[in-house]
């Protein structure tokens, strides 16, 4: 889905969300800052990113992101 229309952020949401059961931080990160770039609104991956920046631990950045949730 993603390759035929890769400015649908919740194609990336959901991409990250099966990096994130694998435990796939980086990939998280990367496919949520991609959402966020096509929806600043997107509530799933500001959570998201906010996760995988917690278990990177890049705790500054993470609660600020799960702060816009």
């Amino acid at each position: 889905a993603i390759t035929l229309c890769p400015n649908v952020p919740i194609y990336w949401t959901n991409r990250a969300l099966g990096h994130r059961k694998r435990n796939n931080w980086t990939r998280v990160e990367e496919d949520c800052r991609r959402a966020i770039q096509l929806d600043s609104n997107s509530v799933k991956a500001h959570y998201m990113l906010g996760l995988a920046l917690l278990q990177r631990e890049e705790y500054a950045e993470g609660v600020k992101e799960l702060e816009k949730v």
